[in-house]
């Protein structure tokens, strides 16, 4: 009967054991749980801020490249238009060029025709002049 009853007490603590065992095991999965939970979430807050980050470094960059763009479209404009400026200023000082040598050309023509005018009449005068003597 001692037997018996020491096999049922060793049985009893064996149980116990068990029981105890099987309760710090679960305490212990409820905590690894818990920590891989925490870890998770710390991790996804970690990820949201840097894709927050990378968001926000793709926004300005976009925003810095635009500016770059209309400031570089806005100097291809101002270049263009000081060449269309000098090209008609270059444009009306060969015209004013062109009017001159004409004018020059007009007057050395009207210059010679007058000098022959009076070549031609100084000889009638003189084929005149002889026609009376």
């Amino acid at each position: 009967e001692l037997a018996i009853h020491t096999f049922a007490e060793e049985a009893a603590a064996r149980r116990q054991a068990r029981a105890v065992w099987e309760a710090a095991e679960q305490e212990r999965h409820r905590t690894e749980a818990a920590r891989r939970a925490e870890a998770t979430e710390v991790y996804a807050s970690k990820r949201a801020v840097e894709e927050e980050r990378k968001r926000g470094a793709r926004a300005v960059e976009s925003a810095r490249r635009k500016e770059s763009k209309e400031v570089e479209v806005a100097r291809i404009q101002e270049v263009r238009v000081v060449r269309a400026s000098q090209q008609e200023e270059l444009r009306k000082a060969r015209e004013v060029e062109a009017v001159r040598k004409r004018e020059a050309r007009a007057a050395e023509m009207a210059r010679r025709k007058e000098a022959m005018d009076m070549e031609a009449a100084r000889k009638k005068g003189l084929v005149e002049s002889r026609w009376r003597e």
